[in-house]
């Protein structure tokens, strides 16, 4: 339903329901929609109002099948989380994301260790698999958290790397250089027995 706009129709605007303040983006919109419709959605059943619950509707759908959820309606709009989604957003966090675990990845396959059984990522989330008959995954955590790197053993065998979605090439540079360090110790230690 495409509303028609009448200048004599009733306006209903009210802001104080919603988050303040606005990131520019957000405000833009708004502001585009109040120029579009004239509308703020809930407050009334007038057509244009309908149609302005529809978008928020829409927005409400789209986002609970992006997150993987199953009912739209349990789906609340808060500050945190909407700067928090703005800040993915504009910052292109998760580009930014791939782009790093892309070269994380590339750089651990360069570690030439008879430890190292597999790698495999998925964005910045990385796992180092290590051949049980050679070392432990433990071990090397430990190690890697006295050189200041945290990292998680999972299942035993496999060395978890998470770094934050902010990571810097310079920074996953030297995660990798202390990984390398700590088998190279290890492989040493390993031959030396």
């Amino acid at each position: 339903m495409e509303p028609t706009f009448d200048s004599t129709d009733i306006i209903y605007l009210d802001n104080a329901a919603t988050v303040f303040p606005k990131p520019a983006e957000v405000l833009d919109k708004a502001l585009e929609l109040y120029k579009l419709y004239g509308v703020n959605p809930g407050r009334s059943g007038y057509d244009l109002c309908l149609v302005g619950g529809d978008l928020v509707e829409t927005t409400r759908r789209e986002m609970t099948e992006f997150f993987g959820g199953t009912d739209f309606h349990r789906l609340c709009f808060a500050y945190n989380a909407s700067e928090a989604l703005n800040i993915l957003i504009e910052e292109k966090l998760p580009e930014h994301s791939m782009e790093m675990g892309e070269y994380l990845v590339d750089k651990l396959r360069k570690i030439d260790s008879p430890l190292i059984s597999e790698i495999r990522g998925s964005g910045l989330f990385v796992g180092i698999e290590i051949d049980p008959a050679l070392g432990s995954a433990r071990e090397i955590c430990e190690r890697l958290m006295d050189r200041g790197l945290l990292s998680k053993e999972t299942h035993e065998t496999v060395v978890r790397l998470a770094p934050p979605l902010i990571v810097t090439r310079e920074q996953l540079d030297w995660a990798v250089d202390q990984i390398q360090g700590v088998l190279q110790e290890m492989d040493e230690v390993r031959l030396a027995s």
